[in-house]
C-alpha cells in the first residue's frame, strides 16, 4: 500500500528555529490559579483568614478590654448590615460561577 502521505509533505528534519519560550506567568494569573480562578473559593479563603484572626485577635482582646463591645460597635445594625452584605456578596459570587 503506498504512503498517504506525499515526500514532498514529510519533514526533512528538525526546524530551523528553536521552540518558542514559555511565557512568563504574571502575579495576578498564579494567584487566581492558586484558587481555581473561582471567585467563591476565594471568598471562602478570605473568611476562613479572618475568621482564624477574629479567633485569635478576640481573646486578646477581651484579656486586654471589657466583654463590652458598645465602644467598637455602637449601633447593632452595623453587625446585622455586614452579615447581610457577606450573604449577598457570598451568593453573588456562587451564582456567577453557574454554567447555564
Amino acid at each position: 500500500m503506498p504512503d498517504p502521505v506525499p515526500d514532498i509533505l514529510k519533514p526533512l528534519g528538525p526546524p530551523p528555529y528553536p521552540p518558542p519560550a514559555p511565557m512568563p506567568v504574571g502575579f495576578w494569573a498564579k494567584f487566581k490559579a492558586s484558587f481555581g480562578n473561582s471567585e467563591t473559593v476565594l471568598w471562602a479563603r478570605l473568611q476562613v483568614v479572618f475568621g482564624v484572626l477574629g479567633s485569635v485577635a478576640l481573646p486578646v482582646w477581651i484579656g486586654l478590654s471589657q466583654t463590652d463591645l458598645s465602644p467598637v460597635i455602637h449601633n447593632s445594625q452595623y453587625l446585622t448590615g455586614w452579615l447581610v452584605f457577606n450573604g449577598i456578596v457570598t451568593e453573588f459570587l456562587r451564582r456567577r460561577r453557574q454554567f447555564p
